[in-house]
């Protein structure tokens, strides 16, 4: 005699309800999901309506080769548990997956779009060919990167900058380029140990590496010029290290922008 029948929270929906229902899991989870509300609508035509909330982490295949400058597909796979796609199967409201309803904002990234989907994944559950049906939702998402381009690419790059003053230090004063060198040799290493926390422990480069690499060739250049300018010095040749530093001083930097430059195409 009801036009529906409600039924939520934790204990009525376990303890009272006698409906059938779907329970689904996070396939890709990391750690533990919580449960946040649970609410089921019951019509007298057998109609069920359920509604759940959690929290949960997910983990997801990502390609960082062009780190900070990357876009990712950030896809979460939801399954029925105990069913094969031959009894139950997910069919997609294209109304659901949406980010109108409520705004979001994640820091470092930029949602750009989100799609649903359904595809059948291998759930041996009474035999290796036992496929389950299985919800996909992808999260387009860009990162910005103006964090670490503030906080790695400009201090990095006015460091290289600053470490070319040795070309137009004098010759006699080798223990003070070599200072000069040493210094910004220590602290692009720093700054690689920086990136190397910040990123995952993977086995390839990604574009910040290969920056911060150039930078750290480019520190180490300027070492080997000071000694053979210092070794020409020595010699008595003034005009061969005079020409040496002449030609650093605009070779470096053209070095460093062909480097830069190579890079970039070479990760696009």
């Amino acid at each position: 005699g009801l036009s529906e029948k409600v039924y939520q929270g934790s204990f009525q929906f376990n303890e009272i309800s006698p409906a059938w229902y779907p329970q689904v899991e996070l396939v890709n989870t990391y750690g533990v999901i919580e449960d946040q509300s649970v609410l089921l609508r019951v019509s007298p035509d057998g109609t069920c309506t359920l509604i759940e909330s959690m929290n949960a982490i997910a983990k997801t295949r990502m390609d960082l080769r062009r780190y900070p400058f990357d876009n990712q597909e950030l896809k979460v796979y939801f399954k029925v548990l105990g069913y094969s796609n031959k009894e139950v199967v997910f069919i997609v409201d294209s109304s659901s997956a949406t980010r109108e309803n409520k705004p979001m904002r994640i820091p470092e990234w930029n949602l750009t779009g989100i799609d649903a989907s359904v595809q059948s994944i291998k759930t041996p559950y009474f035999s290796i060919e036992d496929a389950s049906s299985a919800f996909v939702l992808t999260l387009d998402v860009k990162r910005e990167p103006f964090f670490m381009i503030r906080l790695i690419v400009l201090p990095l790059t006015l460091i290289a900058f600053l470490s070319w003053s040795v070309f137009w230090m004098d010759k006699s004063s080798l223990g003070d380029r070599m200072s000069v060198s040493f210094v910004g040799i220590l602290t692009a290493v720093t700054y690689q140990v920086l990136v190397a926390g910040i990123l995952p422990q993977i086995s390839y480069f990604t574009l910040i590496h290969s920056y911060v690499n150039i930078i750290f060739l480019v520190m180490c250049g300027t070492i080997v010029i000071n000694l053979i300018v210092g070794a020409l010095d020595k010699k008595g040749d003034t005009e061969a290290s005079n020409r040496l530093d002449r030609i650093c001083r605009w070779a470096f930097p053209a070095g460093y922008a062909v480097l830069t430059i190579v890079q970039v195409v070479f990760f696009y």
